[in-house]
């Protein structure tokens, strides 16, 4: 019931996102503005936040899992995206789906779904898990639209800019404070309500920005088979390869799942941005994230069910 819940209110916030872009009462500008205010702000509170638990040898354990299954994860989306798109004969409709098979949207609707479905330690997990990610959309996914081979030069510069992010920047500050507590030492009381303030805030902002993001697409470009094919591969087939592998592993549970549920996320939300940056097919891009969120909404509660079950949780 939990489960059907979360669901209900993922759907929910999402059509009154849409229909605050549709009816024009947020602006693409205004969209914009809150969409980098999610990423720069409530998103890093939130991961801020995540790393206030009591930390056991447990969860160090499994947070050391999730960072090698994730880096792992990584390389093999890149070699996998290079071979399961090579029939497809556009390319830069081609660049568009292998670059859609390296990154996703975890770092935002991901996090939302950890947090509801794991609580504050599948959160910190998660943002565990966007190490690898962001480290790979910001130098492959960059150099697949750039048509650029990475220099030396290029690597340390998408690095860069991966530790520099706001949410590993969050990562840094939760360390921090983790082993502060470890020590004795509490943020002051108006520092913690307003962190949990901001954190309150996640999945609505998210989810709205997310609504009003699929707005600006027209109903008419759902109907595009390529599209399609890719959101099943990304929702059920990629995901249902890593569940079968993981589970035959001898790792905890709760970071398997976190793991699974990461890569079952829809296409990334930065796709659009960076083909129409470079010119390459950016309106494929829009329909690649919506066919994929929209049917998000039935694969996710699959596998949410899925990890509620005795044998997987």
């Amino acid at each position: 019931m939990e489960m059907i819940n979360l669901q209900l209110q993922i759907f929910l916030l999402l059509a009154i996102g849409y229909w605050l872009g549709k009816s024009g009462f947020l602006s693409k500008k205004t969209t914009n503005q809150l969409s980098a205010l999610v990423i720069n702000l409530i998103l890093p509170a939130s991961i801020v936040r995540s790393f206030q638990i009591e930390m056991t040898a447990e969860i160090l354990e499994s947070t050391l899992f999730v960072l090698i299954l994730s880096t792992v994860i990584q390389i093999l989306t890149v070699f996998v995206s290079k071979f399961i798109w090579k029939q497809v004969k556009n390319p830069e409709k081609r660049l568009n789906l292998e670059y859609g098979t390296i990154a996703n949207n975890a770092g935002t609707l991901g996090m939302v779904v950890a947090e509801a479905a794991f609580g504050e330690v599948g959160l910190l997990y998660s943002s565990i898990y966007m190490i690898p990610v962001r480290i790979m959309m910001w130098t492959a996914g960059i150099a697949l639209y750039s048509h650029k081979k990475q220099t030396e030069q290029s690597r340390l510069k998408g690095l860069g800019k991966v530790l520099l992010h706001p949410c590993i920047i969050a990562i840094y500050i939760g360390i921090v404070l983790m082993l502060g507590s470890m020590a004795g030492f509490e943020l002051p009381g108006f520092l913690q309500k307003t962190l949990n303030s901001l954190a309150n805030c996640n999945t609505a902002m998210v989810m709205l920005v997310i609504g009003t993001i699929l707005s600006e697409i027209s109903p008419k470009d759902i109907a595009d088979k390529l599209a399609g094919i890719y959101s099943i591969f990304r929702l059920l087939v990629f995901p249902a390869a890593v569940f079968i592998i993981l589970k035959l592993l001898p790792i905890p549970a709760l970071a398997s799942n976190i793991c699974i549920i990461e890569t079952a996320m829809p296409a990334s939300v930065t796709m659009p941005m960076l083909a129409q940056k470079y010119g390459k097919d950016p309106q494929f891009a829009s329909k690649m994230i919506l066919i994929s969120t929209l049917l998000s909404l039935f694969t996710m509660p699959v596998w949410t069910w899925l990890f509620s079950l005795p044998q997987f949780s």
